[in-house]
């Protein structure tokens, strides 16, 4: 039995739609995201940073203490909060370089999904031509 011309050129380009459709849905489906879990990017720790700055000892309550003891525990507390803001600072400007890089990220993921968005408007355009070109020549 033979089809009308335009049956066989609907046919063709609906075979052809559909496995490009295959061809996409399997391309798409490829795990181009990162993982859904904590996992860090090369040379990203995670790992929320701790101070290393030496911590003083507070004077017993119980007694009173000397001047020059008294006097010590500052000059000690001064330099435990000058080390607590230097680290405060790097972490605040590390912070600062994460979310340059985020963002970087993010533009490029929004570029990769407009790119695949764009090969498949593309690809639906001309299928929508052939359709119509076979469609046309077959009447």
């Amino acid at each position: 039995m033979k089809f009308p011309v335009h049956a066989r050129a609907l046919a063709l380009a609906h075979a052809l739609v559909a496995s490009l459709l295959l061809v996409a849905d399997a391309t798409w489906a490829q795990p181009t995201a990162p993982p859904t879990t904590n996992a860090a990017p090369a040379g990203i720790d995670l790992a929320p940073a701790r101070h290393q700055c030496p911590k003083p000892a507070v004077p017993l309550a119980s007694r009173k203490p000397e001047p020059a003891e008294m006097n010590a525990f500052v000059a000690s507390l001064d330099a435990f909060r000058d080390c607590v803001q230097s680290f405060a600072q790097a972490q605040q400007k590390l912070a600062e370089v994460h979310q340059r890089n985020a963002d970087a990220l993010n533009k490029a993921a929004q570029a990769a999904v407009a790119a695949g968005n764009a090969a498949i408007k593309e690809y639906n355009e001309l299928a929508e031509q052939a359709t119509k070109a076979f469609n046309t020549k077959s009447q």
